[in-house]
């Protein structure tokens, strides 16, 4: 191109002559109204529900005329849908909402132009949005509660099962594989409640809201909200509109389960190594190597690490695009709530696909005997030991637990191997002393079984308490289980109601 001689006139001229002289362009129809078209195929049958409900609230509130009611009810009541899925966006109808309405005006009279009385594609949209996002809530929870089963029945199997906990990626101290495996359950627990709370906000009602300040005719937005489904409605109707609190929260109830799942799975993934040893994926979850033949690659783990990565960025990308919009434009955000959608289906898929992975784990009890055979992880016990029997404080007492460990891994001692007299020395040389307590008494406390079996304190791994945690677990995943249950029977509840409303119409 020939920037001297360009031609600003005849390059308009050019592009109006290729993008055509009314709204939609093609370039803009083709990048966002036909991928738009299509998607809102998929929620057809929602928009249906919300074409019955606002009728038959205009027919309560005596705002259509018998022609109008009549031809509406037959529209609604032959909807080709089957025609409706294959159709294509063609530029003259802009979206789902359009072409339905022009079939029932084609078909059953202008009067049926009616049935749009006192709402806007905004509020439409809105509820459709919303009704999307409690289902797709809804489906993560059954996943959330479906891994809930996995860990507690792991967890009650292995409640006993001597195991060493890390921290800063060090042995720590002494715990049970139950123990661990009930503290995964708990932070399930906290991201139902998260989805719990997304659900309160996400099923409220916008329809009445209209365009975004309501309408002059006399609309019972309650009547439409209860045969919908929802909990309640968004009163202000600028609120209801403009809003975009409920995608987001959904996006943080979302991106939030993602990062623990992650950080879970990243524990499995440690542990199924040979150096570990102590969990193996069943067969079906594992793959090998064209080169490698020893390998035993944990496949579906892997494969929901770097799946959770995606659905933090697309949540995280719903939260920014939210921040970018302003209120004057909620249309806008549309793709931030496909976002949200997109990364909440592959949530599910990655609960759904861990539950397999751990329901049908093998766990090698002797790499966790072992590991605890050697570990020095339940020295802490030593110290509080001699806090208790030779009355030193436990400062010193660390100190001497320290030097102990210390000699050990420098002259590669494990714990089922360490003398006595090792003790005795190390005592002495710190505290100034000799060591006056037994040595049963010493090394008892040096026993990883009862490290465990000593600390009862509430939220412990000795038996008491992991009973105590069990039995907890059970309550809160059957209130769960209860919730979910109760929520999708007041969905049903609803949709019957909104079918018997719809009937009653004549």
């Amino acid at each position: 191109m020939d920037l001297a001689t360009l031609d600003i006139s005849s390059m308009k001229k050019k592009i109006i002559e290729a993008e055509g002289t009314h709204y939609p362009s093609k370039t803009y129809a083709e990048y966002a109204n036909k991928p738009n078209y299509d998607t809102s195929k998929k929620e057809f049958p929602i928009l249906v529900s919300i074409q019955k409900a606002h009728f038959f609230m205009l027919v309560k509130q005596n705002l259509l005329n018998k022609d109008d009611t009549e031809a509406i009810k037959k529209a609604l009541s032959s909807i080709p849908y089957e025609e409706f899925y294959s159709s294509e966006y063609d530029r003259k109808n802009e979206d789902m909402y359009y072409t339905m309405e022009s079939w029932m005006m084609k078909k059953f009279g202008d009067g049926t132009g009616n049935l749009h009385l006192g709402r806007s594609r905004n509020d439409i949209g809105n509820t459709t949005m919303r009704i999307r996002l409690r289902n797709s809530l809804l489906e993560i929870m059954d996943s959330l509660q479906e891994l809930h089963t996995a860990f507690i029945a792991l967890a009650k199997e292995y409640r006993d099962l001597i195991m060493v906990a890390h921290t800063h990626s060090q042995q720590a101290q002494i715990g049970t594989f139950g123990h661990i495996l009930i503290g995964f359950a708990k932070v399930l627990e906290r991201r139902m409640e998260d989805c719990k709370h997304a659900y309160a906000t996400v099923n409220q009602s916008p329809m009445g809201a209209a365009a975004i300040e309501t309408s002059g005719f006399n609309m019972d937005r309650d009547i439409v909200s209860e045969l919908l489904g929802f909990d309640s409605l968004i009163e202000n109707s600028y609120d209801a509109i403009a809003c975009s609190d409920h995608i987001s929260q959904a996006a943080c109830a979302v991106k939030i389960t993602a990062i623990e799942i992650g950080r879970i799975t990243t524990s499995l993934l440690w542990w199924n190594t040979q150096e570990f040893d102590l969990i193996r994926c069943a067969p079906c979850f594992v793959g090998t190597s064209s080169i490698m033949p020893q390998k035993r690659n944990p496949g579906p783990l892997e494969y929901i690490r770097k799946k959770n990565a995606r659905i933090i960025g697309e949540c995280d990308a719903v939260l920014l695009e939210a921040d970018n919009v302003p209120y004057e434009e909620y249309l806008n955000l549309g793709e931030a709530t496909e976002g949200a959608l997109s990364a909440m289906s592959g949530l599910k898929k990655v609960i759904h696909l861990l539950s397999l992975v751990m329901s049908t784990m093998g766990v090698e009890e002797k790499s966790f005997e072992r590991w605890a055979r050697q570990t020095f992880a339940g020295i802490t016990e030593f110290s509080d030991m001699l806090v208790r029997e030779e009355g030193i404080n436990y400062r010193l007492a660390h100190h001497v637990a320290h030097e102990i460990s210390g000699y050990c891994v420098d002259n590669s001692i494990t714990l089922d191997k360490m003398q006595f007299d090792i003790i005795e020395k190390s005592f002495e040389k710190v505290v100034g002393r000799k060591l006056s307590a037994s040595h049963d008494t010493v090394m008892k406390s040096l026993d990883s079984t009862n490290f465990v079996k000593v600390r009862t304190v509430k939220g412990g791994p000795a038996p008491e308490p992991m009973q105590v945690m069990l039995e907890n677990c059970a309550k809160i995943h059957n209130q769960n289980d209860q919730w979910i249950a109760g929520t999708k029977s007041r969905l049903e509840e609803s949709a019957q109601k909104l079918e018997k409303a719809f009937n009653s119409i004549n």
